[in-house]
Formats: structure tokens, sequence, C-alpha cells
């Protein structure tokens, strides 16, 4: 099906299609080498796992949590740009857009990498889509950037930091309360040897979880970035329900196509009802 729609689209369309689709792997590709560390610290600092091993089941859990946890992220992505202004402008506008999206973020996470600064590949992408839609705004007026959704976002990226500083500050204090007879649990791991078996179950699940969450959060950015490629490129088609045979569509062009060549017909109407034909004689 995919085929079929490249098909539809100009030779130079087609070409920067491929360019697009290639960018939103490229993206999370990124995004997965970018934050990936965060999962994966803990159980190769203490020598839980070994790199390689961490790595692969870090990169398994996301891809299950990318498959099975949803597409709210994915809506909420797409929402942040006027989706109802795209459909309705040429194309080639809409191809810069998108590009301007991609480009943006890829070259921000890369570089923020590159240079060891700790950035949320969340962050990048809802700045490049908030500032893409706000170009397209200026440009063109309509209803701009969706900035309830943005707000709604940007509270979830204040917040999170913060409560999960003061869950950890809580959770360390009662660990401390609880287990403070092992005082090696809270020394520097040894580099030569593996932590007790009960240790490396909890490194190894929390490892498992926040690897599966962020397979279920961040995946889902690229699958958002997946879905503007495919509305900025084929509007008409993400218009449609595909599960609908072709001729209703045909039929209901050929319809509206007749109706807007058809004269309009003057009606008239009869207002005589509307008071009587004889004077009212009062008593």
């Amino acid at each position: 099906m995919l085929l079929g729609f490249i098909g539809d689209l100009p030779a130079y369309a087609s070409v920067l299609f491929i360019v697009c689709l290639v960018a939103v792997c490229l993206f999370e590709a990124i995004n997965g080498f970018h934050d990936t560390a965060n999962a994966v610290a803990t159980v190769i600092y203490t020598n839980t796992l070994k790199p390689y091993h961490a790595v692969v089941w870090s990169g398994i859990w996301n891809f299950l949590g990318v498959m099975l946890g949803g597409i709210a992220v994915a809506m909420g992505v797409i929402t942040l740009i006027p989706l109802n202004d795209l459909i309705v402008q040429p194309l080639g506008e809409n191809i810069a857009l998108v590009l301007s999206i991609l480009l943006s973020s890829i070259i921000w996470n890369l570089g923020t990498w590159y240079y060891g600064i700790p950035c949320s590949s969340s962050h990048t992408l809802i700045g490049s889509l908030l500032g893409g839609g706000f170009a397209f705004w200026s440009i063109h007026a309509g209803a701009g950037p969706n900035w309830g959704k943005a707000a709604d976002i940007g509270l979830s990226l204040l917040v999170s930091p913060l409560f999960g500083f003061s869950l950890a500050i809580l959770l360390m204090y009662v660990l401390r309360l609880t287990v403070r007879k092992r005082k090696a649990i809270f020394e520097e791991p040894n580099t030569k040897k593996a932590p007790p078996f009960w240790i490396r179950a909890i490194l190894v699940t929390t490892c498992t979880l926040v690897s599966f969450f962020h397979g279920s959060n961040d995946g889902q950015k690229g699958v958002g970035l997946l879905m503007v490629v495919l509305i900025a490129f084929m509007p008409v088609q993400f218009a449609m329900n595909h599960s609908k045979p072709t001729s209703e569509y045909s039929n209901a062009a050929r319809k509206i196509n007749q109706l807007l060549h058809e004269p309009i017909a003057v009606i008239s109407l009869n207002t005589s009802w509307l008071w009587p034909t004889k004077p009212v004689e009062w008593p």
C-alpha cells in the first residue's frame, strides 16, 4: 500500500519522502544510544550484567514497550502541529515543514551527545514541532501550534524530574533504615565481583522496567514522527477510511462535482398564509 502511495507522488516528492523516512529511523537510532545509558548504567556499573548482554536485554524490552505500549504518546506528538491547516497547504510547504522538524531534532540530538550535554530527546522533538508549527502559523495564520497540549507536555516534563528526585530520596532513606546493618550495600561496587543475588535481581528488574517504559514512551515518538510525515505527504490518504471500498469515494466525488456545477435554484416561498386575505372585522 505504501508503494502505491509513493507512486502517486511527483518524482521529487517521492525522493524526499524516502529521505524523511530514513530521517525518522535515524532520529530513533540517535534516541536509542542517547538514552540507553539510563537503563543499563546500574547493571553495568555494579557488574550485574556484561555491557553487551545489558544492551541487548534493554533493546529487547524497548522493542516490546513500543509494540505493547499503545499509541497515546504518538497521538500526542502529532496533535502539537496544526493538522487541519497542514492538510490544505501545498505539498512543497508541507515537505519543508517536515524536513525542518526532522533535521533540527537530529542535529540537536547529535550535538548534545557529541559534547556530552545531558539532553532529553523528548524536549528536542517537542521544541522542533512547536517551532515548525509556529513558523507555519506565522505564514498562513490558522490555528497554529496546539499550545494547550504543549502546556500539558511541558508540565509533565517539569514535574517528572521533581517527582523522581523526591521519590528516590524517600526510598534511599527507607533503605538506610531497613538495611543499615549491611553497610556494604552503600559502598562502591567491587569491580571484580558481582553483588549478591537479590541485589542483582532488583537491578535487572529495574533495568527491564526502565527499558520497557522507555519504549512505550520515547519509542512512540518515532511512530508520531512517521505519522506526521505521512500526513504531510499524503493528506488525502490520511483523511480516507481505507476499510471502505474505493467505489464509495468515487460515487461521493461524482455527486459533489455534480452539485458544484448545477445552477442554484431560486425558491420562492408563498407567504400568503402568514396573514389573512380579508381584513379582520372587529365587533
